[in-house]
């Protein structure tokens, strides 16, 4: 039986860039036919047709994916809390935290995080790809800082300078260590937070 891994791919106002994204995630699952993917899609509550694309681009590209709406928009760090919680409900050994927006290409986060499944490693963390004419954002440039503060604090981890909050590969048994963490269980509002 082949081992299952999940990709988590929250959304929001992505209609433009979905199409692109799944492509790239089809593209990017063939190169690894020892695994079975899942796929799930948390909308976090669009204002566009981010909602009708993902359906759309799920039948059309034959991609194995669990859709979910937020009834209402809640924010990042409670969608993937959410949809996290969700798939530790289901098989899966390994989890691929990604966005579906222009940011990444799919197909290139998986080919660099699926061989950690294969190591000793509990987590990975992929960095964001821009051009050097783009700059972080203040938004990024603050979120970044408080992570380092809630790695070194909590985590005791002081050797980690996550450049993007990009994307993540975790293991099944280290993911459900992190949100039993009394900070991340306890966690009520849309702000900072590790997974």
């Amino acid at each position: 039986m082949k081992m299952e891994i999940t990709l988590v791919l929250p959304a929001y106002n992505e209609e433009e860039h979905i199409e692109k994204s799944f492509l790239n995630i089809k593209e990017g699952v063939s190169q690894f036919p020892e695994y079975n993917f899942n796929l799930f899609v948390i909308d976090d509550s669009s204002t566009d047709k981010t909602w009708d694309k993902i359906l759309k681009y799920r039948d059309e590209y034959k991609l194995n994916m669990f859709c979910l709406p937020n009834k209402q928009n809640i924010g990042l760090d409670p969608t993937l809390k959410r949809g996290y919680e969700i798939v530790l409900g289901t098989n899966t050994k390994a989890i691929i935290k990604t966005d579906l927006d222009s940011d990444f290409n799919q197909k290139i986060v998986l080919e660099k995080l699926v061989p950690y499944i294969k190591t000793d490693k509990n987590i990975a963390v992929g960095v964001r790809c821009r051009e050097i004419s783009k700059k972080e954002n203040p938004y990024e440039f603050k979120r970044k800082q408080e992570i380092l503060r809630i790695l070194r604090e909590e985590f005791n981890i002081t050797d980690f300078d996550p450049p993007s909050l990009g994307s993540q590969f975790y293991k099944r048994g280290f993911l459900e260590d992190i949100l039993t963490h009394p900070m991340v269980k306890n966690h009520k509002k849309n702000g900072v937070l590790i997974y």
